[in-house]
């Protein structure tokens, strides 16, 4: 039993430590989009100012 409820506490904290890892990389992805984003605004306004 002891050697079962170690394995299952290993396990839940590994699924813990992905779930975060996830959460992080999610919202470094969105930040990274939003700055995409932004680039492409400020070159669209850039291309439309030299027209």
């Amino acid at each position: 039993h002891d050697a079962g409820r170690k394995a299952f506490e290993d396990a839940e904290h590994q699924m813990t430590e992905i779930a975060d890892d996830i959460r992080s990389k999610t919202a470094d992805i969105l930040k990274i989009q939003s700055n995409i984003d932004e680039n492409k605004r400020d070159a669209f306004a850039a291309r439309k100012e030299e027209q």
